[in-house]
């Protein structure tokens, strides 16, 4: 899993690319906030955007419909299991990072064990270092999965269909935040249909190491 959320600098890097190789992935703003996670993304452009990284890098695309490596349109790919290509994380495994894995002991919260330290959230969101990746990593390595930062921390798209009275959309999680910070690190799932854009919502990806 990457350790950081997609930057904008790194969407519009291959977003380039692909749009000169038949992806139709559309742009996003940066307003001078390159290392800032990249928000408006729809999740039909973060698994395209998937694919096209995994071409650019000389793997194989993780999604495809009807055989061929997903780039465009508006349609529920098939994941090649087998791919070494980037892709969305599933529900399961997002939650499992958030945690910490299996160094957490099963808290939600970062291994310094201070809110403070770790997350986001309304006593501290106003505050002026509240900056892309200043809170410490999670026991994974892994930042900025804990509470919410409106010009910094995303929520972020998972590959998952929603429960059954969401089935035609797809999980969002780790936005939420809480006046009481307690039990609030990872908060819980939104569903969203995916060609659903917000402010607050880019994506992460993880890659199959074989």
């Amino acid at each position: 899993m990457s350790r950081f959320q997609t930057t904008r600098e790194e969407w519009q890097w291959v977003q380039a690319w692909a749009v000169q190789n038949g992806y139709d992935i559309r742009s996003t703003e940066t307003r001078n906030m390159e290392n800032f996670p990249v928000r408006n993304v729809s999740w039909y452009d973060a698994v395209k955007w998937c694919n096209a990284k995994s071409q650019m890098k000389g793997l194989s695309p993780a999604y495809t419909v009807s055989g061929a490596t997903y780039k465009r349109g508006y349609f529920v790919p098939v994941l090649n299991e087998g791919s070494n290509g980037y892709r969305l994380p599933n529900l399961a495994e997002w939650v499992w990072a958030a945690r910490g894995g299996a160094q957490s002991k099963g808290y939600c919260r970062n291994a310094s064990d201070q809110i403070e330290d770790a997350a986001w959230y309304d006593r501290n969101i106003f505050s002026p270092d509240r900056k892309f990746v200043t809170k410490v990593p999670n026991a994974l390595g892994l930042y900025d999965m804990s509470g919410y930062n409106a010009s910094g921390k995303v929520g972020e798209w998972c590959w998952d269909f929603g429960a059954p009275q969401y089935s035609t959309r797809r999980i969002r999680y780790g936005n939420w935040w809480n006046p009481v910070a307690v039990g609030r690190a990872i908060s819980y799932p939104i569903y969203n249909f995916p060609d659903h854009r917000s402010h607050g919502l880019g994506f992460r990806t993880v890659r199959q190491i074989h």
